[in-house]
């Protein structure tokens, strides 16, 4: 049989070197994996895969030493892989869903961290009662949509989720081709007869999911290609032994999302990829626009993605299975932060495939979802300092409180 892939060595090799470069083989005392993976945005198709662990299939292969069957990129079905979380890099469907319920990206939103208690999920209210922090330990700010996304803010995202529905922001990611590690869709087992478990606003907002990254990858493709979605693939062309062109599964390219919606997710993503955006170490800086999102899971992982029009690479590093305390950020290897990495890696795939295939300019954002968005002022008149503060900022403004000024009258 004559198997032909879709990997283009081109932007292979460059994954390949980069790893060896920067990621080590095993970090002791850690399930340490790094992979990365390109595609093709417009049709799908694998151009490049890479893992920095030594394959090894059999009974003598030794975790300690970085060997492994699995295949980190993909997931149970296609290389036994439990999935990996993406963490922010997941705030990409709640901000499709935003905008999808007609909020615009310039919406002003209370992004201070507090306890936030009034989600609704699969229609019902589900208050919750543990804050949690943002990256670095910021406090938060108001602000839009779209310096939430270039901050990748966990609070400023929680209070755009409280005003939308868990599960709509998961039935998102299914649209764009998201599943579990295991197959489950996204938002849970559909015949599971409690949905709301499977719909928690913190993971449903955050990336707590274990999925395989060329799912994420595929998601992101998905805005890069004006919102159409095609099924991620790794085989062109098999010629079997009577010289006769086998029929491959089926591989297709659907509207995933609206181009408009496509087109506006990708004007706040490209803030990411700008000075003082969260990604903009992994901008390989070639002339061709890229989109991004980060990503951060507690501790032990972190991830990169980042698109042309053309094509898409997603970088995920860190503990496979997360249950050993694993600080990226305290672990160097070769002088090089293991948090820092993903940036490296994920820079020279995408430069590679930028030199290869090019990328125009991304479309312009729709105008009623960029809008500037007008709020009624609360009458805070008599309030105490403290509660006029809370209610301003819980409208949507930002405050300060200046020196008391003595009255006139």
């Amino acid at each position: 049989m004559q198997i032909y892939t879709s990997l283009d060595m081109r932007v292979q090799q460059a994954g390949i070197d980069a790893m060896a470069a920067n990621a080590p083989v095993y970090i002791s005392g850690q399930d340490f994996g790094v992979s990365g993976v390109t595609l093709e945005a417009t049709t799908g198709r694998i151009i490049s895969l890479v893992q920095n662990t030594t394959f090894n299939e059999t009974a003598s292969a030794d975790p300690a030493k970085g060997q492994t069957s699995l295949v980190y990129a993909a997931d149970q079905k296609y290389g036994n892989s439990n999935g990996l979380p993406p963490g922010s890099a997941y705030k990409l469907f709640t901000l499709i869903d935003w905008l999808e319920k007609g909020h615009s990206v310039n919406e002003v939103i209370n992004g201070q961290n507090r306890i936030f208690n009034n989600f609704t999920v699969c229609g019902g209210p589900y208050p919750v009662t543990k804050e949690i922090a943002n990256y670095g330990g910021v406090r938060g700010f108001t602000g839009t949509a779209r310096q939430f996304t270039a901050k990748s803010l966990n609070s400023g995202y929680l209070a755009m989720a409280e005003q939308l529905d868990t599960c709509d922001i998961n039935k998102v990611a299914e649209r764009m081709g998201v599943h579990l590690a295991d197959g489950t869709p996204a938002g849970g087992d559909p015949d599971r007869e409690n949905k709301a478990e499977d719909n928690v606003p913190y993971e449903s907002v955050l990336g707590s999911k274990n999925i395989a990254p060329i799912q994420m990858a595929g998601a992101y493709a998905t805005v890069a290609n004006k919102g159409i979605y095609c099924t991620p693939r790794a085989i062109d062309k098999v010629i079997g032994q009577d010289g006769e062109e086998m029929t491959l599964p089926e591989s297709k390219c659907s509207q995933a999302i609206a181009p408009e919606v496509a087109a506006t997710a990708a004007f706040a993503l490209e803030s990411v990829m700008q000075s003082g955006g969260t990604g903009v170490a992994g901008r390989p800086y070639d002339g061709v626009p890229v989109i991004g999102k980060t990503g951060t899971h507690q501790t032990f992982a972190t991830s990169m993605t980042e698109s042309s029009t053309k094509t898409t690479t997603m970088v995920w590093a860190g503990d496979v299975n997360s249950d050993v305390d694993f600080w990226m950020t305290r672990t160097y290897w070769n002088g090089i932060q293991m948090s820092q990495i993903r940036y490296t890696i994920a820079r020279a795939m995408q430069g590679a495939a930028n030199a290869a295939y090019g990328g125009d300019a991304f479309p312009q954002p729709d105008r009623n979802l960029t809008r500037q968005v007008l709020r009624d002022l609360p009458n805070v008149v008599g309030q105490p300092v403290d509660q006029a503060t809370q209610t301003l900022r819980n409208a949507g403004f930002g405050v300060t409180v200046g020196e008391a000024v003595d009255n006139e009258a």
